[in-house]
């Protein structure tokens, strides 16, 4: 490797007071007969202002602004990054959570009742899925979280129950208005799955799930599609 005459790199330290904050630190190098550094000049800048700033921005850009979920972009690149790291015995799941009939309630009850709805189903399923879960808002009324470990058919329609029972709970106080939801999933059983094919699997079965009469599950597993009562659930 050739010689570097200048380094700079940005690291977390702890001043004598005991505060943490992000610094950069910049070298100047000055090399022996032997090519190897021995010894350098440099310059520690407190960054930690900007630093935070910048990752207040990159956090805000993942984010959906209403529920505070992943958006449709961070969330495929949550979904592509745990795909890409599957390993043999691991799954990846992907669900797909669409509100039935949301239209309505915003036609009825008002656009504030309709997002506080998109926002008690947000917080609903932060309660469900564990913290490092991919959990994100992909659509109006579209829900996606992919989850990794080691789930099979059951596992999955047990969780996809969980949330069709939690979903009730959802509602505008004193408007009345019955929220229920639809289910796709999509099983990713070993590593080489896309996160193409996965959402499109993900989105298939939730046809599947909106066709059989809303309110329900549906799981594509190797081509072919299942329901809670096709694996004994």
């Amino acid at each position: 490797q050739g010689k570097k005459a200048y380094l700079e790199t940005e690291i977390l330290l702890i001043d004598t007071e005991g505060h943490v904050g992000w610094h950069q630190i910049r070298v100047s190098l000055q090399y022996g007969m032997d090519r190897r550094p021995i010894s350098g000049v440099g310059m520690l800048v407190d960054i930690d202002k900007q630093k935070l700033e910048i990752l207040h921005l990159q956090s805000a850009a993942q984010k959906d602004a209403l529920t505070g979920l992943f958006n449709k972009t961070a969330l495929q690149e949550y979904a592509k990054q745990h795909l890409a790291a599957q390993k043999d015995g691991e799954t990846v799941v992907m669900f797909l959570l669409d509100l039935d009939d949301f239209k309505g309630i915003n036609d009825r009850f008002g656009h504030p009742c309709g997002d506080s709805v998109l926002s008690q189903t947000a917080q609903m399923l932060r309660r469900i899925f564990r913290d490092g879960d991919g959990i994100g808002r992909i659509g109006g009324d579209e829900f996606a979280v992919v989850v990794t470990g080691s789930f099979d058919s059951k596992q999955v329609f047990k969780k996809a129950k969980q949330i069709l029972g939690e979903i009730s709970s959802v509602g505008c106080p004193n408007k009345g208005a019955a929220v229920q939801c639809s289910i796709g999933a999509a099983l990713s059983a070993s590593p080489g799955m896309t996160y193409e094919e996965l959402y499109q699997s993900a989105d298939d079965a939730l046809y599947k799930a909106k066709e059989a009469g809303k309110g329900t599950s549906c799981l594509l597993l190797e081509g072919k599609f299942l329901t809670p009562d096709t694996v004994g659930c």
